[in-house]
């Protein structure tokens, strides 16, 4: 009995998702080899005036970090707990809404988040959890356009804002608002995009528009060709009316009488 060959193709299913993963990574291990704080230092939001790290509209830095700091992680169990949650929920959203709106959602998110960051915290801000938030959100909406509210969504919101308010952030409860601001800020983006118009791109099938009927012309009112039909059927009808010629047209008639 011949074997059945198995043949496995590497797909790069989820673009934005997996790359956001491996650079992300890629940061935290070269940081993690060369042993070198900076790495991680760059990539922090920055703070209001009398925090440690001040926003300046003359540094670099500060507007880079406004956004870049979603790659950074200096806690390990933190980062990769979150790239956790990415990896389960990012291919399946951006899957259903594509990945140039995800990835718009993803830079929405962080620098919302980033600028209420320079706002109000003392303490610069490291990490994706603004984005994580961001795409549970989605996950719940998801469900929410088919009408139904689902444990699993409901508990990945909670479990999320628990562990957020377990961890201590710095910037204590504002630190927890403004992760929460930001993913939610981010998700807002699901409402301008269709996942409907982006399933008949794919399929080639498209849904015709609703026309209204069109109101039927008055009996009354009757268009040249009608009149002119209706014309040439009256004369067809009197021609068909007239009686036929006799045969015997050269007969001499006197009276009633014929010869």
């Amino acid at each position: 009995m011949a074997r059945k060959k198995i043949s496995l193709k590497f797909e790069y299913d989820a673009p934005v998702t997996l790359s956001f993963i491996v650079i992300t990574v890629l940061i935290f291990v070269i940081s993690l080899i060369a042993k070198d704080a900076k790495i991680q230092s760059l990539l922090v939001a920055p703070t209001n005036a009398a925090g440690k790290a001040p926003f300046s509209f003359s540094n670099i830095k500060s507007i880079l970090g406004l956004f870049l700091y979603i790659f950074g992680g200096a806690d390990p169990a933190l980062l990769f707990t979150n790239l956790l949650f990415i990896a389960l929920i990012g291919p399946s959203m951006e899957e259903r809404y594509g990945s140039f709106i995800i990835g718009i959602m993803m830079f929405v998110s962080a620098l919302f988040a980033g600028v209420l960051n320079a706002c109000f915290c003392k303490y610069p801000m490291s990490g994706c959890s603004a984005v994580v938030f961001m795409l549970v959100l989605l996950n719940a909406m998801m469900y929410f356009s088919k009408n139904k509210i689902t444990g699993t969504s409901v508990s990945m919101i909670i479990l999320f804002i628990l562990r957020e308010v377990y961890i201590k952030n710095p910037n204590k409860a504002v630190g927890v608002i403004i992760i929460l601001a930001g993913g939610l800020c981010g998700s807002l983006f699901a409402f301008l995009a269709s996942p409907k118009a982006r399933s008949e791109r794919k399929t080639g099938v498209t849904v015709e528009p609703y026309k209204k009927p069109k109101a039927k012309k008055s009996s009354s009112y009757k268009s040249r060709e009608d009149r002119i039909m209706e014309k040439n059927k009256k004369a067809s009808a009197s021609k068909a009316k007239r009686p036929a010629p006799s045969s015997d047209s050269d007969a001499t008639v006197v009276g009633t009488l014929k010869f």
